[in-house]
């Protein structure tokens, strides 16, 4: 099995595995967000009716993570991944033949809860197959996945639906994500916690946690407490913001279908950029402390916060392009060392559960409400005023990110003691 000096030796298979299910989960989404005006306008629905789809998706996606949490936890995580791939996979495909809206709802819902394990189980994946210092750089290359479905995503998508029509376009997306699902079952299943070094750590062959017992001493971490205000926080402007770009591109730029999954594709390297970049920096960072990764997550939040605006009431769509993607850019560099450090702070065996109810954080609230706001005002006050009065809320996600910083050197050394598993609650000392 050939192995990669970048991650330490460590195989590159179960990578490479995890950026494509990374890569084709993006095709569905993808395909969704760019063929919007097209969709709404064959079943001769409102702005807030597709938002209410995507909303509804969504939250089966986030409640039925912990589900998903609660089996992989006791079962192989291997099976759960590439059987939910080749699930999603087809439910794509059966999108492209929706009769109407109820149908059309089925299936986004379906997809939703096909996709549900991907938050909570695959992050759990590279942390046990990568050792604790190359975890910032393993999330960085799995997290440079999504962006690189949603560059080829909108391409594809855009390409076939100018070629046989939006419908073509799901049946083109579904079929990668079926033989990635069933190749896929050729990973082994790593031990859990078996790359942990901490003294104190429980090892892998420990029972899982009831789950009541699991969410106390989950919220019992100060820092993942803050961090789930900011997933809270930063899941109601992306969920706002993101069904209605494609809305936004041909209302008020007049673009094509091809031209919106050009642009899109165009806004997306800027994830292939900031991802990569964000892992090697927030290693760096960890050198010095393990906290300031958590610094770069909460700037690149604000930056987005507060150049978002500006772009959607952009003068040309050159400005907006440009300001969109510095915006797409801050907002991901963060990714991948809050990712590794939340991962960091908590025992393997909480893991899972608290990746589901960080889903939940960021996308249940999110999903319910969301979508649907922002397309009542998209077709009350219109499509800029819409996206423009949301995507400031970032800044407070930004906030909130930093706030949790301050916590993560205190629950670093819980951990190592072994105390994370303590029936007790967190309590820092005080210091006089």
């Amino acid at each position: 099995m050939k192995r990669s000096g970048l991650l330490g030796g460590a195989p590159l298979f179960p990578i490479a595995m995890i950026c494509g299910l990374n890569m084709v989960a993006q095709l569905d989404r993808q395909a969704f967000a760019v063929l919007t005006p097209n969709i709404r306008d064959t079943f001769h629905v409102t702005n807030a009716t597709i938002g209410g789809i995507v909303g509804a998706a969504t939250v089966v996606m986030v409640l039925a993570g912990l589900p998903a949490a609660w089996l992989a936890e006791r079962h192989s995580r291997r099976l759960i991944v590439a059987s939910a791939a080749m699930l999603w996979g087809g439910v794509a495909c059966l999108t492209g033949v929706a009769a109407g809206i109820p149908i059309l709802l089925g299936f986004r819902i379906l997809s939703g809860l096909a996709q549900s394990p991907l938050l909570p189980v695959v992050p759990t994946l590279v942390a046990d197959y990568y050792i604790p210092e190359h975890r910032m750089k393993a999330f960085g290359l799995s997290g440079m996945a999504t962006p690189a479905g949603t560059v080829i995503g909108p391409l594809l998508a855009g390409v076939a639906a100018a070629l046989g029509g939006w419908r073509v376009a799901f049946l083109v997306a579904g079929i990668p994500s079926i033989a990635l699902g069933v190749l896929a079952l050729r990973l082994r299943d790593p031990h859990r916690g078996g790359t942990e070094r901490l003294e104190g750590q429980e090892t892998a062959h420990e029972p899982a946690l009831p789950l009541g017992q699991a969410f106390r001493l989950i919220l019992s971490n100060a820092t993942v407490r803050l961090i789930f205000v900011g997933l809270a926080v930063m899941g109601f402007v992306l969920l706002g913001i993101g069904p209605f770009v494609a809305v936004y591109l041909r209302d008020i730029w007049h673009l094509s279908d091809s031209s919106r999954g050009g642009l899109a594709s165009i806004m997306a390297l800027a994830g292939l950029v900031a991802l990569p970049l964000g892992g090697v920096l927030g290693t760096r960072l960890a050198h010095r402390s393990r906290a300031l990764g958590l610094y770069l997550t909460a700037g690149g939040l604000t930056v987005f916060g507060l150049l978002y605006p500006l772009a959607i009431y952009a003068p040309s769509l050159l400005i907006f392009s440009i300001l969109g993607w510095v915006c797409m850019f801050a907002a991901q560099i963060g990714i991948a060392p809050a990712y590794a450090i939340f991962t960091d702070i908590l025992p393997p065996r909480l893991r899972s559960t608290a990746f589901a109810m960080g889903g939940i954080f960021a996308m249940l609230f999110a999903g319910l409400v969301a979508p649907a706001l922002v397309g009542w005002m998209a077709d009350v006050a219109g499509i800029r005023f819409a996206l423009a009065c949301v995507s400031p809320s970032a800044i407070l996600a930004g906030a909130a990110f930093l706030a949790s910083a301050r916590h993560v050197p205190y629950e670093l050394e819980r951990l190592a003691l072994g105390k994370a598993l303590a029936a007790e609650p967190a309590v820092e000392p005080s210091i006089v």
